[in-house]
C-alpha cells in the first residue's frame, strides 16, 4: 500500500495561498485595471508578495525556506497611500525572516511601520501564530483581519467561502475564472492557460483591453503561468463594446444634457451656460461608464468637482444646478466638495441646504477629519453631522483624524 500523502507544512500552505491570491489578483487585473496593486517576486522557496486594494487595508508577506512573516496594515491616511512612482512604498524591508525581526515587528510595529500595523502573523514548519486570535466562524471584518483569514483556510474555502468576503468576491471573478486560478496556482512548475480557459478569462461586464491583458499576462508570467493573449478577439470585442457604449449613452442622455456634463468636466463655464440656455436639465446625471470609472448619478456640480474645476462648480451652483443627486456610491456634491478641498463650494452648498447625512460608506465628517479640516468639521457638526457615526469599517471620524495624525481634531471629535 502506498503511504498517505502528508498535508502541507504551515509555511508551505501559506506560501501556496499567497500564490493563489496573486494569481487571482492577476486575473482580476484583466477586467479591473488600476483598482489594486499586487507584486510577486521570487518563488515558493524564497520570495515576497504585496497586495494593496487601494481601499484602506493592505498586506505583505515574506518567506524563505523555513518561515513566513505576514503583516496586515491599515492605511486610511493620505500619507500612506500607495505611490506607483515611489520605490520606497513597500515595507517588506521591515519584515525580517528571523526570530528577532518577528519579535521587533510584534513589539515595535507602531513605530517601525508608520503606526499602521493592525495585525501580524508568522509561520514556520511547526506552527502558525496570529497576534490577535480570531474565530473563523464568527469573524468580524475589523482592522484588516479579513485579509488574513483566507491564508488560514483551505484554498477552496478561501476562494468560494463561506467567509466574510471570499476571494472570488474580493476580485469579482466568475466561478470558472476562479477555477482556472485554483488549477494554475497549485500546479508545480511552468504552466500554460489553454485556449478554452483563455476564452473564459475574457468574460466580464466590459470588453478587455489589450493594455489590461498585457499587464495581467506580465503578472501571471511572474508566477510561472503563461497566457497567450488572444489579440484579435480582444480587438473585435473592444470595437463592439465602444459602439454599444456610445449608443447606450446617447439613448440615456439628451445631446444638450450631455453637453452640459462635458462642459462641467472640462471646466468650460461658457459652454456650460450655453447648454443651460439651450434647455439642459439642471438635474441631469451621468450614465455609468460615461468616462473611465464614472458611476451613474453624478450631477453637473459633482462632475466639475471630480475634475477639480472649482470655479465651474461655483458657476453651476449659481445657475441652479441640482445639489442633492447622489451617485451609485451615495456621494453628493457636498461629498466631493469636501473630498477635493473646495471649501468655498462646500460652504455654498451648506448654505443652500445640502444634506450632511448621506448614504455613502464614508460619512462627510470623516472626510473633513482625514483632511484635518477642523473648520469644515465644525460646520458639519453644526449642520447636524453625528460625531458617533461610523464608516463601513466601523471607524468614527475621530479615529480617522487620529490615523491621519490630526490629534487635536481627533480629541474634539471624541
Amino acid at each position: 500500500m502506498g503511504s498517505k500523502a502528508r498535508p502541507p507544512a504551515p509555511r508551505d500552505a501559506i506560501v501556496e495561498q499567497a500564490r493563489l491570491h496573486a494569481t487571482l489578483a492577476a486575473l482580476s487585473a484583466i477586467h479591473y485595471r488600476g483598482v489594486s496593486v499586487s507584486e510577486w517576486s521570487g518563488d515558493r522557496v524564497d520570495g515576497s508578495y504585496y497586495y494593496d486594494p487601494l481601499s484602506g487595508d493592505r498586506f505583505c508577506l515574506r518567506w524563505n525556506a523555513d518561515r513566513v512573516v505576514l503583516a496586515v496594515f491599515d492605511h486610511e491616511s493620505d500619507r500612506s497611500q500607495y505611490d506607483l512612482d515611489d520605490d520606497a512604498h513597500t515595507p517588506l524591508a521591515h519584515l525580517g525572516t528571523d526570530e528577532p525581526a518577528m519579535v521587533a515587528l510584534a513589539d515595535g510595529a507602531a513605530g517601525e511601520l508608520e503606526r499602521l500595523v493592525t495585525a501580524w502573523m508568522w509561520a514556520d514548519r511547526r506552527a502558525v501564530s496570529l497576534s490577535d486570535p480570531i474565530e473563523l466562524e464568527r469573524f468580524a471584518p475589523a482592522h484588516g483581519l479579513d485579509l488574513v483569514v483566507g491564508f488560514l483556510v483551505t484554498p477552496e474555502r478561501a476562494v468560494f467561502g463561506p467567509l466574510f468576503q471570499s476571494w472570488s468576491e474580493l476580485f469579482s471573478l466568475t466561478r470558472a475564472q476562479c477555477s482556472i486560478a485554483l488549477r494554475t496556482a497549485t500546479a508545480a512548475g511552468p504552466i500554460a492557460i489553454g485556449s478554452e480557459e483563455s476564452t473564459a478569462l475574457l468574460v466580464g461586464k466590459r470588453a478587455v483591453t489589450l493594455v489590461a491583458a498585457r499587464e495581467a499576462a506580465a503578472k501571471l508570467a511572474a508566477l510561472g503561468i503563461t497566457w497567450e493573449i488572444p489579440v484579435a478577439a480582444i480587438r473585435t470585442a473592444v470595437t463592439g463594446a465602444n459602439a454599444a457604449d456610445e449608443q447606450r449613452i446617447a439613448e440615456a442622455l439628451a445631446p444638450v444634457d450631455r453637453a452640459l456634463l462635458e462642459a462641467a468636466r472640462a471646466g468650460d463655464v461658457g459652454a456650460a451656460k450655453a447648454a443651460l440656455a439651450s434647455g439642459a436639465d439642471r438635474s441631469c446625471v451621468t450614465v455609468e461608464g460615461q468616462w473611465k470609472h464614472t458611476p451613474a448619478g453624478d450631477g453637473a456640480i459633482v462632475t466639475a468637482l471630480k475634475a477639480e474645476q472649482h470655479e465651474c462648480a461655483l458657476a453651476l451652483l449659481e445657475a441652479g444646478c441640482a445639489i442633492e443627486p447622489a451617485n451609485t456610491f451615495g456621494q453628493t456634491a457636498l461629498y466631493w466638495a469636501i473630498e477635493r478641498g473646495a471649501s468655498e463650494v462646500a460652504d455654498r452648498l451648506l448654505a443652500a441646504g445640502a444634506p450632511v447625512v448621506i448614504a455613502s460608506d464614508t460619512p462627510l465628517l470623516h472626510l473633513a477629519a482625514r483632511a484635518g479640516d477642523a473648520a469644515m468639521a465644525e460646520k458639519l457638526i453644526t449642520a447636524g453631522a453625528d460625531t458617533a457615526a461610523t464608516n463601513r469599517a466601523g471607524r468614527t471620524a475621530a479615529e480617522w483624524a487620529a490615523f491621519a495624525g490630526h490629534h487635536a481634531l481627533a480629541q474634539r471629535l471624541r
